[in-house]
């Protein structure tokens, strides 16, 4: 009898799971998932569409059958999907001109995202080649409509990133170098610097175990749509 008790207890158990594994599939909506990146001056973009999976489920590589359309600095355009990701070569990207991203797919929502390009700017110092002390500070010129500036010290051994939030009435932006760049050994390094907009700067802070549902820039769904301008110089740095 005892035994019987517990085989009863089990099955209700198993049959409790089974229904509101039922339930929670039922009440899931899948969501598209956009990954895109456009950086101002250049004849390229590009969008990876994915969707949302239950833990459970089995995930795909990608969407390959959505209709991704890109908007603004000029006729709308229609990206075309080439080893995994929709792309254009066709459409320039304009600093301090807004892109509106839409996709399309028939189970879905339909997703929306927008981005502002920052605009241009200038490295002024240091230039191409120059000594750069771990003391000195990183000059540039401020990129309209960039709140935020994200920065990469690279070699061939390293690739250390650093952020920096300028003063918004400043007209020359003073970049001071953090502790981890401090700590970097002397040699040849490129120096990276983007102008980046609020959603990079968004999904750049984002903590996977605050939120599992990444949204910067989107609507309808998750992912991120985000912008930035980039500059590049070469430099020697010394302690």
């Amino acid at each position: 009898m005892k035994n019987i008790k517990i085989l009863l207890y089990l099955l209700s158990i198993i049959l409790l799971n089974a229904a509101c594994s039922e339930e929670e599939s039922q009440l899931y909506q899948p969501q598209l998932n956009i990954y895109s990146f456009l950086q101002g001056g250049r004849f390229y973009s590009e969008v990876f569409v994915d969707r949302s999976y239950l833990m459970d489920e089995p995930s795909s590589r990608y969407v390959d059958d959505a209709l991704v359309l890109l908007d603004g600095g000029g006729p709308q355009d229609t990206l075309v999907l080439i080893d995994s990701l929709y792309k254009s070569y066709d459409k320039f990207i304009y600093p301090e001109s807004t892109y509106t991203l839409t996709v399309i797919h028939p189970d879905y929502d339909t997703v929306f995202g927008t981005t502002r390009i920052p605009g241009n700017f200038q490295i002024i110092f240091p230039e191409p080649g120059d000594t750069f002390k771990i003391s000195d500070t990183i000059t540039i010129t401020k990129s309209t409509g960039a709140p935020y500036y994200y920065g990469y010290f690279i070699n061939d051994n390293y690739n250390i990133p650093f952020w920096h939030t300028p003063d918004t009435s400043d007209t020359v932006i003073r970049i001071p170098m953090p502790i981890q760049i401090q700590n970097l050994p002397e040699g040849y390094y490129t120096l990276q610097l983007m102008a980046c907009d609020e959603n990079y700067f968004e999904y750049s802070r984002f903590e996977p175990l605050q939120d599992s549902l990444l949204q910067s820039g989107i609507e309808g769904g998750i992912g991120v749509f985000a912008s930035f301008n980039l500059k590049t110089t070469s430099i020697y740095l010394s302690h």
